[in-house]
């Protein structure tokens, strides 16, 4: 593992988060991020432990947005490694921030794992295997869920066309938990 390398691609994305991932998906840092991943994926789990180890809180929420931005290039091309390296952006950053947030993002992945007709479980399970302990745990747990339970709608997602990138997005929508405080719009 060239963890040289790890430390430079973790300072570009520290030094990032005041100017954020740039407009155009994929970009460099979507780039600097795919090269994490697969150093990551190839790591011993001494290794990947060292990895997750040097994300500091400070990147973390940055690591979830190139999982959210790997997921939507998924949904865009059908491709299935950018939907693992859109996973693998929760496993790195390990659940740590706030595990509410890798469970309103998961369900985008699961979404277009759902498109591609990929075994949702089959996919949780692969990215599990590179994962520590309890977010291994958390993995499984989110897919073995209902397809209901880990929709777009259990989080109040949607997809969309945008029209300025050309291609699959995703957003909130708008009031989506005005049903559950019985209030109309």
């Amino acid at each position: 593992m060239n963890i040289d390398r790890v430390t430079e691609i973790l300072t570009t994305f520290d030094k990032a988060r005041g100017t954020g991932y740039g407009k155009k998906i994929p970009g460099k840092l979507d780039n600097d991020f795919k090269e994490l991943a697969e150093i990551y994926s190839s790591a011993t789990a001494n290794e990947a432990k060292e990895i997750r180890d040097r994300i500091s809180k400070d990147i973390r929420l940055l690591l979830l947005g190139f999982g959210d931005r790997f997921a939507t290039i998924a949904a865009r091309n059908g491709d299935e490694n950018s939907l693992k390296i859109a996973l693998l952006a929760h496993v790195i950053e390990d659940f740590r921030m706030d595990p509410r947030e890798n469970f309103f993002r998961l369900p985008v992945i699961s979404h277009v794992a759902d498109r591609m007709g990929l075994n949702v479980k089959k996919l949780f399970k692969w990215a599990a295997l590179m994962a520590s302990e309890p977010t291994a745990k958390d993995l499984r747990s989110f897919a073995s869920q209902r397809p209901r339970e880990r929709s777009l709608d259990s989080v109040g997602l949607e997809e969309y066309y945008d029209e300025e990138e050309g291609g699959i997005s995703y957003r909130t929508v708008e009031n989506w938990m005005l049903p559950f405080f019985g209030r109309n719009k």
